[in-house]
């Protein structure tokens, strides 16, 4: 059965003989076995290249994700450095094609973490993420309940908090895991919740892991002319958000599950 690009209740070997495109069946693929993601990835040769073919999971547990959103992104970045080569993206079949960069993962401290912020909030022309429109389909799909109600109004009010005058590209979904690659050529995955959006998300995702003090921060361009207890406050909100975000999303699956 098919379902918003999705064939559900299909091994990953009965969907990959459904993608329109015969040459990817003639692949010998192999289950890659990894955590935090929804989507089966196999991984093959193709045309002499490592590859890795995402089978998009299905909305219930991508909640959120918005694929024509992602492969507009993904399509935009290609050929900056740290984005990852998407050889074929097919979201209204469920599926994209992508370099293998192996198992590898680089030190998330000896990224250039600032470069990488700087780079996404020079890109301002991607689709937008509407956080409202988020928070309105969070509060349909979860039950309402005292505990729910709390969190959409918590969310509405931290959204509320973030500055709104500066939006770029955003990952939304910053750390390690996502990290593919060595120290050397690093590439950052899984932009399924990326779109045009608040940057000081971003930027607490990275500072939370320790790799952006406040005063590298001050140097971004979405600081330009905030005290530093200003950005300590703003950020403080963008850690309260994503952690409102991650609960709710969690939340979800749950009650889905």
């Amino acid at each position: 059965m098919r379902q918003s690009g999705v064939y559900v209740n299909l091994t990953p070997s009965e969907r990959i003989a459904q993608i329109k495109s015969p040459a990817l069946h003639r692949v010998h693929w192999q289950p890659l076995t990894t955590t935090g993601t929804s989507n089966a990835l196999l991984r093959g040769v193709w045309q002499n290249q490592a590859v890795i073919v995402r089978l998009n999971a299905s909305g219930v547990l991508t909640f959120g994700v918005d694929r024509q959103r992602e492969a507009a992104v993904l399509s935009q970045i290609q050929g900056q450095p740290w984005a990852p080569h998407i050889l074929a993206n097919a979201p209204d079949d469920g599926w994209m094609l992508m370099a293998d960069y192996g198992d590898h993962r680089p030190q998330a401290a000896l990224i250039p973490w600032h470069a990488l912020l700087l780079a996404c909030q020079q890109i301002t022309t991607v689709p937008r993420l509407d956080y409202t429109l988020l928070i309105a389909a969070y509060a349909e799909a979860l039950p309402n309940t005292p505990m729910t109600q709390k969190l959409i109004r918590q969310m509405t009010d931290t959204l509320a908090a973030l500055p709104d005058h500066y939006r770029c590209l955003v990952h939304h979904d910053l750390h390690p895991g996502n990290l593919v690659g060595t120290t050397e050529d690093w590439r950052v995955i899984d932009w399924e919740y990326a779109g045009l959006g608040c940057p000081w998300l971003d930027i607490a995702a990275v500072q939370q892991q320790g790799s952006m003090p406040i005063d590298i921060v001050a140097t971004l361009p979405v600081a330009a002319g905030y005290r530093t207890d200003q950005l300590v406050e703003i950020l403080g909100h963008a850690h309260q958000m994503n952690k409102l975000l991650e609960q709710a999303w969690l939340t979800v699956r749950k009650d889905e599950g």
